[in-house]
């Protein structure tokens, strides 16, 4: 199954490895899914022509998904710049804040999603269409995806606080997202960070102290094909310090 790439085989094998009762082989499914994917990266590749490569050096019209993943990211990179140097306080869109203004608890992580949807959404070029709960198969929902013309892109959201920060980004991007065959294996792994006291623990239980090292680490759980399709991108959410 995992040389076949239609939809039927990575719905099927998706479906095998989330069954409870197959546990003891789910690490050698998982590992048949990896073989698909890159079987199914390879069958969907398409490269560019001529005008579509001079296009994307325009800034214009991404030529595949992978220029599609490059946009999407230098927005988010934006958008990081922002809610550490901005004056716009776009942080407090992440957080409950008591009557001065002060945080007080992270918003729920849907909230989260709505508000940087938003955000992301005006900062990126007309013609494309960024979307929340997008349906992939076997009924899972990315938290967004955007799409421009025939290319698709995932983007999984995670608070670093989540219990499954460690494990969504192979058990629901990689997995069951960037197999999409119009996202070409390309997907976005964003995770919120609302301070380091908040992040779930590793496996290891060595707990990364900042966004930089939590971003390290989650891209050691990549191997080499993935990590030149997948974006591991942490957004410090916290409030500024305040600058002397």
């Amino acid at each position: 199954m995992s040389s076949q790439t239609d939809t039927s085989a990575v719905r099927a094998l998706t479906e095998l490895i989330d069954d409870p009762s197959l546990v003891q082989w789910r690490d050698q499914l998982v590992w048949a899914r990896q073989r698909q994917n890159a079987a199914l990266r390879d069958r969907t590749y398409v490269p560019p022509n001529l005008e579509q490569v001079l296009n994307t050096l325009r800034d214009s019209l991404p030529a595949n998904a992978g220029d599609l993943t490059a946009l999407l990211s230098d927005r988010l990179d934006d958008i990081s710049r922002d809610l550490r140097g901005g004056n716009s306080n776009i942080w407090r869109q992440f957080w409950n804040v008591d009557e001065h203004g002060r945080p007080t608890e992270p918003r729920p992580e849907n909230t989260c999603r709505d508000a940087l949807l938003e955000t992301l959404r005006r900062r990126l070029p007309s013609g494309g269409d960024l979307q929340p709960e997008a349906q992939y198969a076997a009924g899972t929902q990315a938290d967004l995806r955007f799409s421009f013309g025939n290319f698709k892109v995932p983007i999984e959201i995670k608070k670093n606080s989540h219990s499954e920060l460690w494990s969504a980004l192979h058990r629901q991007l990689i997995n069951k997202y960037t197999t999409d065959p119009d996202s070409s294996g390309h997907g976005i792994y964003l995770v919120l960070w609302f301070g380091a006291d908040k992040t779930t623990s590793p496996p290891d239980g060595n707990r990364p102290a900042t966004t930089g090292k939590l971003r390290a680490r989650l891209e050691e759980l990549l191997d080499p094909d993935e990590s030149r399709k997948v974006s591991v991108i942490v957004l410090d959410v916290t409030k500024p310090a305040l600058r002397v």
